[in-house]
């Protein structure tokens, strides 16, 4: 053979190959967990949902099975679809440690420089944030910011005695402002208050930047990146937020360092206590400065699901029925209710057992990534994957709940988890609760406080209103669209409304005295406030 002719050979052999490797990005490897057919080069990018992803996961779920994979280009994403394989994956003894990393995120490290404790890599730097947050987290912490969560869920309640047609806005600044006393120490008294603002835009972008499929696969596809902004308007967002965040939260951060140095010190707040335990935590200055997103950009999951109870409420009136006679038996009419009496309230604790069922605020959690390979059920998880558990799936399976799309929440009384009785003893379900805030080493840290707000509000609503439907020209009730969403991160129903009603005058009188007596507790978290919230809370106050 000639030189010529070997040499043809040869370059027809690479050119062949490079074709053969080429059409082997987007397919899937045979011991991936199975999935919707693939196409090349591109896998299952086309097919990905852009909102609602669980949705399309639970159908997907019925047709693949628990466990599931989705090929991005050269990338890999494993959805786990049950309890058992959520724990098996994510939590138990040999795998948790595996599967407890975080993907890499453009975005993340864009915003935060892999310093958030919610999206930080599963690592050393990881620990000392989680360690931070625990501070404020921990019993202790939490007994002292509970009177600023009652005075916040007093002043909700009022709002909706004042003013009841904008009850979302009102859902929605008591979350903001709750988050922000307990995260900056300082409080929103109005939707339009400046810190409120500022927070709800950049959450609103933060939404749309992390929600699935709201920007480009660039984390599986990293050539992506390298668009230049003026044709990718993602990076524009993402480029504008990080600047609008770096500014705010500075801010908020020299506040708290002036309080400081004031010698205004105790606090409870997370900024003040990593302010004043900066060396034993061991945080850098620009540690501390991403603590705030942590929390702060969670504060849509208490006013997410509270706003999904809104609309449960609304389109079950039998259900507040009977949580009214339970808290008018318990509570009575002249105080509202408290923390100690959820002991006495089963069935408002099994209510709220019940929201967080039927509309999980993060349907699919927040991505985990496996730090090595994994094997479950004979199938691979390789190193790398992006691993997503389905919550919503989880939460409306028929094999676990009699009716599952029904919001009964008498299921809770039955058995313990609200489950079926005489469910197969092998399916561990020890860690189904938690679902609700995560999985596996990576739960939210802030869950018990944030329940903490859910039972105060919810247990207060239902004593002090009627949350009844609109009636139409013809004075027929407006149902409630329980499928629209907002298109964002977390489960949030779009805004919608109903007509709030105070369950009599008695009830709205002790709201308002008790808005009132918790002006004491405000003051401590409104040394900073200006303008028109001074003007404002002076006008409600009189």
């Amino acid at each position: 053979m000639s030189s010529s002719s070997l040499l043809a050979l040869s370059s027809a052999a690479i050119f062949s190959y490079s074709v053969y490797r080429l059409l082997q990005i987007g397919k899937r490897d045979p011991d991936l967990p199975p999935g919707p057919p693939t196409k090349p080069l591109l896998g299952n990018i086309l097919e990905f949902p852009r909102d609602n992803a669980h949705f399309q996961f639970t159908e997907w779920a019925k047709i693949y099975g628990d466990i599931f994979s989705l090929k991005i280009a050269t990338g890999t994403v494993v959805i786990l679809n049950s309890a058992q394989s959520v724990r098996d994956v994510m939590e138990s003894k040999g795998n948790a440690a595996l599967t407890a990393d975080r993907p890499q995120s453009y975005v993340a490290e864009v915003l935060y420089r892999g310093l958030n404790v919610a999206f930080a890599r599963y690592g050393e730097s990881w620990r000392h944030s989680r360690q931070a947050v625990q501070e404020v987290m921990n019993p202790k912490a939490r007994a002292k910011l509970l009177p600023i969560q009652m005075a916040e869920s007093a002043q909700l309640m009022y709002d909706l005695v004042l003013d009841p047609p904008n009850h979302y806005a009102h859902v929605q600044r008591f979350s903001t402002s709750l988050s922000l006393c307990i995260v900056v120490g300082q409080r929103a008294p109005r939707a339009n208050s400046p810190l409120a603002t500022e927070l709800d835009r950049n959450t609103a972008v933060l939404n749309e930047l992390f929600k699935v499929g709201g920007i480009p696969p660039v984390d599986l596809i990293p050539s992506l990146a390298h668009i230049p902004e003026r044709w990718a308007a993602w990076k524009t967002k993402l480029f504008g937020l990080e600047n609008r965040q770096r500014i705010y939260y500075s801010k908020l951060l020299k506040d708290a360092q002036a309080r400081m140095e004031k010698g205004v010190g105790g606090r409870a707040d997370m900024l003040s206590i990593a302010c004043e335990k900066q060396a034993e935590l061991k945080l850098t200055e620009d540690a501390i400065l991403n603590l705030g997103p942590a929390l702060l950009d969670a504060a849509s999951v208490v006013g997410g699901t509270l706003q999904n109870a809104f609309i449960l409420f609304c389109a079950n009136p039998h259900v507040q029925k009977k949580a009214q006679q339970e808290l008018d038996a318990v509570v009575g009419t002249e105080r509202l209710p408290i923390l100690e009496d959820m002991a006495r309230l089963p069935y408002i604790r099994a209510v709220i057992e019940e929201v967080h069922r039927m509309r999980p605020v993060g349907p699919l959690g927040v991505p985990h990534a496996a730090s090595e390979d994994v094997t479950y059920k004979g199938y691979r998880i390789p190193k790398g994957t992006i691993l997503m558990h389905n919550t919503w799936a989880v939460f409306h399976s028929p094999e676990l709940y009699d009716d599952p799309e029904t919001f009964n929440p008498d299921r809770w009384l039955a058995t313990p988890l609200g489950t079926k009785k005489g469910l197969d003893p092998s399916i561990d379900l020890s860690k189904l609760k938690d679902m609700t805030f995560g999985a596996g080493r990576r739960q939210c840290p802030g869950r018990f406080l944030g329940m903490q707000g859910v039972d105060l509000v919810v247990s207060r609503l239902l004593w002090g209103f009627d949350i009844l439907k609109r009636k139409d020209i013809d004075g027929k009730d407006i149902e409630p669209d329980m499928f629209a969403f907002k298109p964002a991160l977390e489960n949030l129903p779009a805004p919608w409304r109903c007509d709030v009603r105070p369950r009599s005058p008695r009830h709205a009188a002790v709201i308002r005295q008790e808005f009132l007596d918790s002006t004491p507790v405000f003051e401590d978290f409104e040394r900073e406030l200006e303008g028109e919230d001074k003007a404002w809370l002076a006008r409600v106050r009189e």
